[in-house]
């Protein structure tokens, strides 16, 4: 009786195959944003969270500390900017290479804007107290943020 080998390269065919569908079958549907998330936040620890057509927020607790992960849609899909954890103030940032993205959260109803330095951060109003702003700095400076509220006045969320 003849033994039979199978070709080196049927082997490395059916190893490709069956790490493929592995993969597929386990991959996460990165347009939906809640399976997303699931990826890096437990459910139970979510306090909030929203999505609007950019961006995405999840605000979660973890033990006595409050965090603050922030998503980007990019085609159609939803991926991880970064996540930060929010200060007492209600900001924190994170780098990008040279870059600083300055991310928080507003629950005072009548702030209507964020200044980041000069600029204007994007503000997202979201249903309930929560406002989300975010802003990258190119120039990667320790800026000062300050709210605006609704009649003009201004109060420093982090003074410089």
């Amino acid at each position: 009786m003849k033994d039979y080998k199978a070709p080196v390269w049927l082997a490395v065919l059916v190893f490709v195959v069956v790490y493929t569908a592995d993969w597929y079958v386990n991959q996460v549907n990165r347009a939906d944003f809640n399976e997303v998330v699931a990826q890096y936040v437990s459910n139970d620890a979510i306090i909030h969270q929203e999505t609007f057509e950019q961006y995405g927020f999840v605000t979660y607790s973890k033990g006595d500390e409050l965090y603050l992960v922030s998503f980007e849609r990019k085609l159609g899909l939803w991926n991880l900017l970064r996540g930060t954890e929010i200060k007492d103030d209600g900001w924190g940032f994170f780098t990008v290479g040279p870059e600083w993205f300055y991310t928080g959260i507003v629950i005072e109803p009548d702030v209507e804007e964020i200044l980041i330095g000069e600029q204007p951060a994007q503000f997202y109003n979201s249903e309930g107290n929560f406002k989300y702003f975010i802003h990258l700095e190119p120039n990667g400076y320790n800026y000062p943020i300050k709210a605006v509220k609704e009649d003009g006045s201004t109060y420093w969320i982090k003074e410089k």
